[in-house]
């Protein structure tokens, strides 16, 4: 199993975020309960989460990635999950995690998941395709 399900949903993430104004920030999104500026946090921080996951680091405490620059943010945070996941043993090797113990293949497609269908809330908030 390689990381390129989650190396293709972090592009299109990355595309959303790209594409992403800061006019746009208080704009409503298919997440009912957060504005565009709180979804980003969330994609941006979810890689963060989940490399500290594989790592087995505390998660960084909350951020508002929103308010800097959230494609470099998210391109560090995303390379460093890749690598993670990348790393020799780490999709056969079983994750102690807040919500459970599950392989790592399981994490990393949760993590593919995740980035893909925030990224799909972000384009469709942002009106992107």
């Amino acid at each position: 199993m390689s990381t390129q399900p989650l190396e293709m949903a972090s592009a299109a993430a990355r595309e959303a975020l790209s594409g992403t104004g800061a006019d746009q920030m208080s704009a409503s999104t298919p997440c009912s309960s957060w504005d565009v500026a709180a979804l980003i946090n969330h994609i941006v921080g979810a890689q963060s989460f989940f490399a500290a996951g594989l790592t087995g680091t505390p998660p960084a405490g909350e951020t508002d990635y929103a308010a800097g620059d959230y494609v470099a943010a998210f391109d560090e945070a995303s390379a460093a999950l890749v690598s993670a996941f990348g790393a020799e043993g780490a999709l056969e090797k079983m994750y102690e995690l807040p919500f459970g113990t599950m392989p790592g293949s399981a994490f990393m497609g949760l993590a593919t998941t995740d980035t893909f269908q925030h990224a799909w809330d972000l384009a469709k908030a942002t009106g992107q395709n």
